[in-house]
């Protein structure tokens, strides 16, 4: 995982452990789904470059 989803995940859970309200976590958890879809298209455009040549 990259670092920035790993600190959206951190973020995430600590706001969890420490009983943030649910508006919070809900948009925390858009927030980490955010960034890991963008790393997701990250990874496969440079797939793409890579067969492109």
């Amino acid at each position: 995982m990259d670092p920035r989803s790993t600190r959206a995940r951190a973020y995430l859970a600590s706001a969890v452990s420490h009983g943030a309200d649910e508006a919070e976590i809900e948009r925390l958890r858009r927030e980490f789904l955010r960034i890991r879809a963008e790393e997701a298209i990250e990874a496969a455009q440079a797939e793409l470059a890579a067969l492109d040549g």
